[in-house]
């Protein structure tokens, strides 16, 4: 009675064995997946911010050239 017993708690023990390898191999693909979705989402971001960095330097080099402008207008107007 004991070694059925025994036996039948083994095969049991295995089974949830079993059931905790699969589990733990769709949770591996599950991360290896979240983990490549948030390399893409870096990816993404590195680049909006790299084109904001462009922006940027491109309004600084238009206000500078506006104001070079205002300044030439100013000095037109006064000659005039």
């Amino acid at each position: 009675v004991a070694l059925d017993h025994s036996n039948r708690s083994n095969t049991d023990l295995q089974k949830s064995f079993k059931r905790l390898q699969v589990n733990i191999s769709e949770l591996q693909i599950q991360f290896e997946e979240l983990q490549q979705q948030r390399d893409g989402a870096n990816e993404l971001a590195l680049a909006a911010e790299r084109r904001a960095s462009g922006m940027i330097a491109e309004l600084e080099e238009l206000r500078s050239a506006l104001e070079q402008a205002e300044r030439a207008r100013r000095s037109a107007e006064s000659e005039l």
